[in-house]
C-alpha cells in the first residue's frame, strides 16, 4: 500500500478526501432536479418554479419530501440500533479477557434455531425460475422469520435483499456487515468467498453466521463506518427538512393557485366513479369510428381502479369494440394524459389560449423563466409527458387541438342502450366484476368481498345528486354486479 510523506496511507487519505466532498453535497440546497425523482418532477431547474405548479403539485411534492424524511429518521435509527449491538459485543470482550468478539455473537445465537441440513435436503424446488440451491423440508416452510438470527442466513432478522420464498433468503447479504470496511473484511472472507462464488454480498440460505468470525479490531472498524452513516444520514434530513419548509412555503404561495397536476403527480383516487372527464382519442388511429379529437366522458369502475389505472365511458360509441359497454368504454395508465378531469381540460385550454393562436409547441418548450406563469406551467407540464416517450403520443399535436377544441358528436339517431349488460356466462361475470381469473376466488366470502368493493362506488344510493347520464350508468353496472355475484355463489355452492 502506498505512503504519503508524513507515513499515512494514500487510500486512507483519498477515502477522507471523498467523505468530505460527500459531507459538501450532502450539506447544500439541493435543486429540484436533484432533490426529486425524475418521474415524480421533470423540468424544473430553480425553486422558483415551483410557485406556477399551482397548490395540488406543491402539496403532492410537499408529502413526497416528508416520505423522504420519514425514510431518513428510519435509517437513522437502524443504524443507532446496529451501533448498540456492536457496541455491546465490545463490553462484553472487556468483561470476558482471552474472548474474540465472535463468541458475543455466538453467544446470542444460542438462543436462536441453528438447524442442520443433509444433502438430500437441499435442492431445486420444483417450478422454480432458477438454479439457486433451497432447503427442501417441510419445517422451512413455516419456520418463522428471525428464528436463525447469528446461526445461518436464511432466517435470520439481518439479513438483506434477495431472493425468498416462504420466510427464508434463498440468497440475500448481511445488513450488519453493510457498512464493512472492504480492507479489513477482505483476509477473514477468504473462506467465504471459496465456498460462495466471487460475490462477497450474497450469501446463501445456510451461510454460518459471518459475525461469529469478528475480531475486536474490525468490530471497532465497522462502528466507524456506522458512526459515519450515522452523519451522513443525520446531513440528509436536515438537507430534506430544509425542502420541506421551502415547499410550506411555496404551499402557503400558490394556497388560491388551481393548476393540473402534473401526470407523474395524480393522486390513486385521481377520478371517481361519475366525475365528467375529457379524453383525447387524436393518436387512436383506424380503432377511432367518431370525428374530433375530443371526446365527452364518464369515470367508471374499472381495471385497477384507484390502483394506477382510470376507466371511463363515453356517451356514445368511439372505438370498434363493441363488446366493451357497446364500444363506449376505455382506460388508460393514470400517467397517460389523454384522460382528464373535464375541469383540468378546461384549465389547459383556458391556458393554451392566452399564449395566442400563433404560439406553437417547439416555442413553448424553447420558453424560460416564470414571467408568464401560464406558459411556465405548460412547459413544465409537457416536460413530464416528453419524459415518458409514450408510444403513439404526439404532445405537438395535443398542443394544437387545446387551442380549438374539436369534440366527436354523436352519430346519427344514436340512443343510449337501456337493457340490462349481459351476464349469461362465467367469462361474463368476470368481465362485470373485473376479474383476471373467477377461479383465483376460491369462497363465497371472498366473491363477496370483491363484489362489494365495486358496489361501494357504483350503486346508485352513491349518485342520486348525479347527471342522469351518471345514474343511469350506476343502475345498469350495479345490476350487472349483482347478477354476476349471484352467479360465481350459485356456482360455489354447487360445486
Amino acid at each position: 500500500m502506498k505512503k504519503s510523506q508524513n507515513n499515512t496511507n494514500v487510500d486512507d487519505v483519498q477515502a477522507l478526501t471523498t467523505k468530505k466532498s460527500l459531507m459538501m453535497s450532502l450539506m447544500k440546497m439541493p435543486t429540484p432536479a436533484e432533490f426529486f425523482a425524475e418521474y415524480i418532477l421533470t423540468g424544473v431547474a430553480s425553486w422558483d418554479e415551483i410557485n406556477v405548479l399551482g397548490h395540488n403539485n406543491v402539496k403532492s411534492l410537499l408529502a413526497r419530501a416528508r416520505e423522504n424524511e420519514k425514510s431518513e429518521t428510519n435509517e437513522i435509527e437502524r443504524l443507532q440500533n446496529r451501533k448498540g449491538l456492536f457496541e455491546a459485543a465490545l463490553k462484553w470482550l472487556m468483561l470476558n479477557p482471552g474472548k474474540c468478539a465472535g463468541d458475543y455473537f455466538a453467544e446470542l445465537a444460542k438462543s436462536y434455531d441453528n438447524p442442520q441440513f443433509k444433502p438430500n435436503e437441499i435442492g431445486k424446488r420444483p417450478g422454480s425460475w432458477g438454479d439457486d440451491l433451497e432447503p427442501l423440508t417441510l419445517e422451512s416452510e413455516t419456520r418463522k422469520a428471525g428464528s436463525t438470527n447469528f446461526n445461518i442466513c436464511g432466517w435470520c432478522n439481518h439479513s438483506g435483499g434477495g431472493s425468498c420464498r416462504y420466510n427464508y433468503k434463498i440468497s440475500t447479504c448481511c445488513q450488519l456487515l453493510a457498512t464493512y470496511p472492504e480492507a479489513v473484511a477482505r483476509e477473514w472472507m477468504k473462506d467465504y468467498l471459496s465456498l460462495n462464488g466471487d460475490n462477497p454480498n450474497e450469501l446463501k440460505f445456510n451461510t454460518p453466521c459471518l459475525m461469529q468470525k469478528l475480531t475486536a479490531r474490525e468490530v471497532e472498524a465497522i462502528l466507524s463506518g456506522i458512526d459515519f452513516n450515522i452523519h451522513v444520514a443525520l446531513t440528509k434530513r436536515e438537507t430534506v427538512r430544509a425542502v420541506i419548509n421551502k415547499l410550506l412555503e411555496q404551499r402557503r404561495a400558490t394556497n388560491e393557485i388551481i393548476k393540473p397536476w402534473l401526470v407523474g403527480n395524480r393522486p390513486c383516487e385521481y377520478m371517481n366513479v361519475g366525475d365528467p372527464m375529457v379524453v383525447y382519442s387524436g393518436g387512436w388511429g383506424k380503432d377511432c369510428i367518431v370525428k374530433g379529437d375530443w371526446i365527452n366522458a364518464i369515470g367508471i369502475f374499472g381495471y385497477r381502479h384507484h390502483d394506477g389505472c382510470l376507466s371511463y365511458q363515453a356517451q356514445f360509441p368511439i372505438h370498434t369494440n363493441a363488446s366493451h359497454y357497446e364500444g363506449r368504454g376505455g382506460g388508460a395508465g393514470m400517467s397517460r394524459p389523454e384522460a382528464l378531469l373535464a375541469t383540468e381540460f378546461a384549465l389547459l385550454v383556458s391556458m393554451v389560449q392566452k399564449l395566442g393562436p400563433k404560439e406553437t409547441y417547439a416555442e413553448l418548450m424553447k420558453s424560460t423563466g416564470t414571467s408568464n406563469p401560464d406558459q411556465a406551467f405548460m412547459r413544465i407540464w409537457f416536460r413530464n409527458i416528453e419524459r415518458q416517450k409514450l408510444k403513439g403520443f404526439s404532445c405537438e399535436k395535443f398542443f394544437e387541438a387545446l387551442k380549438s377544441p374539436d369534440f366527436a358528436t354523436p352519430p346519427a339517431g344514436w340512443i343510449p342502450p337501456t337493457e340490462d349488460i349481459k351476464v349469461e356466462t362465467v367469462k361474463d361475470a368476470e368481465h362485470v366484476l373485473q376479474m383476471l381469473d373467477s377461479k383465483l376466488f376460491k369462497t363465497e366470502d371472498e366473491v363477496t368481498r370483491w363484489t362489494n368493493m365495486q358496489l361501494r362506488v357504483v350503486h346508485p344510493d352513491k349518485h342520486q345528486s348525479s347527471s342522469p347520464e351518471v345514474q343511469a350508468y350506476a343502475a345498469r353496472q350495479t345490476k350487472a354486479v349483482i347478477a354476476a355475484r349471484d352467479m360465481l355463489l350459485k356456482l360455489r355452492k354447487e360445486a
